[in-house]
């Protein structure tokens, strides 16, 4: 795989390109987007087939793209219940918007979010899948999670996944993020529990996972009553996570570099 020249970020969100870039040998260039787009001119733009992408440019801003690019785009440009409805198709994800309604149960809770978010903003939680405004939010069966996790992907190949712990008593109707005392552990790829489902090869199925050059699922597992194996759910792929740990940007520049797409 050739070594990329490119690194693409989005713009004000450039601290793992910075990481990255750091680490990569030689150091690739930061491309911010859209605003860097505005200056480009075509010799400069990056190029599909070996630059590095937590940012997704119009087709006709990038070199060499492909069927699979596009997939990437159009997902990384949508928001998050579209992307929901493309998860789906590939894995379990919680019931999102009209499938709560048809699917109501009395005792379901909801949680109600921006359509773009990230981190903890815009949480709230409700009985009524009705109360939401579907203009500006998008709503979701609130899944009673016994344990959370991040799993990072390169180009389809499963690089690690971390746990987040939280303080013993932590409710399902509340983010799991750092205001609630969550750190990331990394898991053992032999114990960990997500081993028990389907999930990664699942996740590996979905076209976005196999060819982003990074994406990470936030992954949700509940232990339903007399249920033999727990069920995960994928709520979200992110395309531009924040990674901070030095063995872990390593990983994935290792993989990266290997060009595996579900290796």
């Amino acid at each position: 795989m050739p070594i990329p020249q490119f690194i693409v970020h989005p713009t004000g969100k450039n601290g793992t390109a910075k990481r990255l870039k750091a680490l990569f040998a030689p150091k690739p260039t930061l491309l911010s987007y859209p605003r860097v787009f505005d200056r480009a001119r075509e010799p400069n733009y990056p190029d599909w087939q070996k630059d590095f992408f937590l940012a997704y440019p119009r087709v006709s801003q990038v070199h060499n793209t492909d069927d699979a690019y596009e997939t990437c785009r159009l997902f990384y440009a949508s928001d998050k219940p579209t992307q929901r409805e493309y998860l789906k198709e590939y894995v379990n994800t919680p019931l999102t918007n009209a499938d709560c309604t048809m699917l109501h149960t009395a005792g379901n809770r909801y949680v109600v979010r921006p359509l773009r978010h990230h981190g903890g903003m815009g949480f709230r939680v409700t009985d009524d899948p009705g109360d939401f405004n579907w203009r500006v939010e998008y709503i979701s069966k609130l899944v009673d999670r016994k344990y959370e996790y991040r799993a990072v992907f390169v180009r389809g190949k499963h690089v690690c996944t971390y746990r987040k712990d939280v303080p013993a008593g932590t409710s399902s109707a509340t983010p799991w993020n750092h205001a609630a005392g969550a750190r990331f552990v990394t898991t053992n790829p032999q114990t960990c529990r997500l081993n028990n489902t389907f999930i990664y090869d699942a996740l590996r199925g979905c076209p976005v996972v196999k060819h982003a050059s990074i994406c990470v699922a936030d992954i949700l597992l509940e232990y339903l009553p007399h249920a033999s194996y727990p069920t995960a759910y994928v709520c979200e792929l992110n395309m531009c996570p924040g990674v901070q740990l030095e063995n872990t940007l390593l990983d994935i520049i290792s993989t990266f570099n290997c060009g595996a797409n579900n290796a």
